[in-house]
């Protein structure tokens, strides 16, 4: 997680969060969630964690930079904005991430290490990337052939593994994508992640979450979809990658 991440939905997300097939197991969080969180001084400590700053926000969460202070490591906590704190769609959509990403290990998905609660409300703590989103780079200028094969690749590896272990991550896009000091690539925020067994379709039953512009046609209908259509909006990133522009205009397929 870093300073360039959404954290979550914007402005061209559509719908409200889906709990994904996690949805039906037990809460994670116990209990009544308490008052919307207030943003975190400096100081402030959350289990092991001691807080050291803000480094960034989006349409759903705030992240934080923190200090572990059993392991001696920086991490990124994230919490849910207090806007929509008490959104019960919105929480499970929190959730549904944090059990997305902790069944997922593999060097090109961000990897969560803990979900804790602070004053009844959930916090993802999370590995501290560097470096900035695909999309923020794509404001400076397309990629060229070489760099897109290279991340092109990189993201296509995270999201096989997340397809071998079950799991559509439905809102794939620039943004989602960080691109590390190191060179590598990694797919973010699996708050839309559904469930899903390789060979069989997922039933949507109408719901439309996601950002228009990189969704399937099959997303945008509602009904059911699988694993290529992630496919279809990897396709759309990588056309992003080497102009620049986005393939499709909002909701056009």
């Amino acid at each position: 997680m870093s300073a360039g991440d959404e954290t979550g939905w914007d402005e061209t997300d559509t719908g409200p969060p889906g709990a994904g097939g996690f949805g039906e197991q037990p809460t994670l969080i116990r209990g009544q969630r308490g008052a919307p969180p207030a943003l975190l001084a400096p100081g402030t400590r959350l289990d092991r964690h001691v807080v050291q700053g803000e480094l960034g926000r989006g349409g759903m969460g705030i992240v934080w930079l923190a200090q572990d202070e059993l392991l001696g490591r920086q991490v990124a906590l994230k919490t849910i904005r207090g806007s929509i704190a008490a959104d019960g769609a919105s929480f499970r959509a929190f959730e549904n991430e944090a059990r997305m990403l902790a069944c997922l290990n593999h060097p090109n998905i961000a990897t969560v290490h803990d979900l804790i609660v602070h004053r009844g409300d959930p916090v993802l703590v999370m590995e501290l990337l560097d470096g900035e989103d695909l999309a923020s780079r794509l404001e400076r200028g397309p990629l060229g052939v070489e760099e897109t094969l290279r991340v092109g690749v990189q993201v296509a590896m995270g999201l096989a593994a997340a397809h071998q272990r079950g799991i559509i991550h439905r809102d794939l896009k620039p943004a989602n994508v960080q691109l590390m000091s190191s060179g590598d690539a990694k797919i973010l925020d699996f708050g839309l992640a559904r469930e899903w067994i390789p060979g069989d379709v997922v039933e949507l039953d109408g719901e439309l979450a996601g950002t228009p512009a990189y969704m399937s046609p099959e997303q945008l209908s509602g009904k059911s979809l699988d694993g290529r259509s992630d496919l279809y909006s990897f396709g759309l990133l990588l056309i992003e990658c080497l102009t620049a522009h986005r393939a499709l205009v909002e909701g056009q397929t």
